[in-house]
């Protein structure tokens, strides 16, 4: 503290303004004892602060007898708060470290120097409870057979339990200190809630040997008890995971991540097309002139309305126009870029190029479902991966009385359109009078006969995906 910069600046303008040759201006003698008072303060101050500061033994001689307990109490805070940091500083240390042979010899190291060397035999004592009780703690975590996480952006609340269900472990980490500690607990099975940023978690954690299992929210909410909280969800999810009838999601790869992406972009641009189709064709009904649906007849007429100089439109409304029919232009261009580049992922890819064989399954539909089922074996069969598409009907049943609704339309609603739109192609096509495909469309309708093919093309594709077989075709 003598060697401060501040201390010292303050020294030499204490100095500066106390000498006797400043103070002879001053011919008021109230303001120079105002002056002198002021100034012994300080001095004052620079003493008690030299007195209490820790490893200084110097006194602080002036003052009353009040000032002088307090200088002696700020004395012992300060060394109490140092000795306490080192205490809390040295258990995270002895808490992180998973050797205890090292643990053994940091604690050697402190008993024999340190700012606590010479403590009374009560603090030793203390100090090997202080290590039974660490050594206690890492024994406890390294039978953790079982641990929920509840990710976040920022915040991660940690749940573990050991064999027997009993807890262990309750912990709250933030993003950068997760998988330190992780790496520091031995191989277990990890329960996470699929959501976003899930599939990045379980990557990682599967590098550093543990079991992650992705569970849908809705599946863990029913474990959840009392209140909605960071630690609750934890448990829950530490409690979903170990229950033998929880279906779970497959962790997604890098590259099925990056496949997924471009669909859901690709997606996004078409959403943005026909938002933007919608809004000129009713624009242009305000100035009288009417057009049909669908993007083409929109990519067709606009030019001939913007070149026609005997309807309603003047040149302010025609530079209007102008610029939505350029954007449309780059909309086309950017989806043909992508419709190309999934082009390129389904033919590189020898799982895409054996589903694209099955009737009304084209690059998109193969890319996207490699993508979006990640690991086909999490299905026992088609029929289970049909129901994980919403392709099969809902139940009300109930006893000896069973009712059954509309097709479910559960999991992903993205991979359910691609598979009944390709099914729709399929429908529009058959000739046969005599084919399964035809005798559904007399009994039920087109639209009835689109789900069940795509229910079918659904088992299909996942026997396909199992058994890596080709696909046999046979008349539909």
């Amino acid at each position: 503290m003598l060697d401060h910069p501040l201390y010292k600046a303050l020294k030499e303008f204490g100095r500066i303004i106390k000498s006797l040759f400043i103070l002879t201006y001053f011919d008021d003698l109230e303001l120079r004892q105002r002056i002198e008072k002021q100034l012994n303060k300080v001095e004052l101050t620079n003493k008690f602060s030299k007195a209490v500061f820790f490893a200084n033994n110097q006194e602080f001689k002036q003052g009353e007898r009040e000032e002088q307990e307090i200088a002696a109490a700020c004395k012992v805070l300060i060394q109490n708060a140092v000795i306490l940091w080192n205490y809390l500083y040295l258990s995270q240390l002895l808490a992180n470290n998973a050797s205890l042979e090292e643990r053994k010899q940091m604690i050697a190291a402190l008993q024999r120097g340190s700012i606590i060397n010479s403590m009374d035999p009560a603090d030793e004592d203390s100090l090997k409870r202080v290590s039974q009780h660490l050594t206690k703690r890492q024994d406890n975590m390294d039978t953790v057979t079982t641990v929920g996480i509840d990710i976040a952006k920022n915040v991660f609340q940690v749940h573990g339990v050991d064999k027997k269900g009993r807890c262990i472990l309750k912990k709250r980490l933030s993003r950068e200190k997760l998988l330190d500690f992780m790496r520091n607990l031995p191989p277990c099975v990890v329960g996470i809630e699929a959501c976003g940023s899930s599939h990045h978690w379980a990557r990682e954690l599967k590098k550093l040997g543990h079991e992650v299992k992705l569970m849908s929210p809705q599946y863990v909410k029913p474990y959840i008890k009392t209140n909605k909280n960071d630690c609750n969800d934890a448990e829950g999810i530490c409690e979903a995971v170990t229950r033998p009838s929880m279906h779970f999601v497959s962790a997604k790869s890098i590259e099925q991540q990056d496949i997924q992406a471009l669909h859901r972009i690709r997606q996004r641009l078409i959403e943005g097309r026909t938002a933007l189709v919608n809004q000129i064709r009713d624009l242009l009904a305000e100035y009288g002139i009417v057009m049909a649906q669908g993007v083409s007849v929109v990519r067709k007429k606009l030019p001939e309305i913007l070149s026609d100089e005997n309807n309603n439109l003047i040149s302010l409304a025609k530079e209007i126009f102008r610029p939505l029919y350029e954007e449309l232009e780059t909309l086309d261009k950017k989806i043909k870029e992508a419709d190309m580049c999934v082009e390129k992922i389904s033919k590189a890819n020898e799982v895409c190029q054996r589903l694209v064989k099955v009737e009304g399954i084209g690059p998109l539909t193969a890319t996207a479902l490699v993508a979006g089922v990640g690991d086909v074996s999490v299905f026992k069969n088609g029929r289970q991966m049909a129901a994980w598409l919403g392709l099969v009907p809902r139940q009300r049943s109930s006893g000896n009385k069973q009712l059954l609704l509309g097709i479910s339309k559960r999991g992903d609603s993205y991979l359910r359109t691609l598979l009944i739109h390709g099914a729709r192609s399929v429908v529009s096509r058959v000739k046969d009078g005599s084919s399964w495909l035809m005798g559904l469309i007399r009994r039920g309708g087109s639209n009835k006969a689109c789900v069940a093919l795509a229910n079918k093309n659904a088992r299909v594709l996942w026997a396909l995906m199992a058994q890596g077989t080709e696909y046999q075709p046979r008349a539909l």
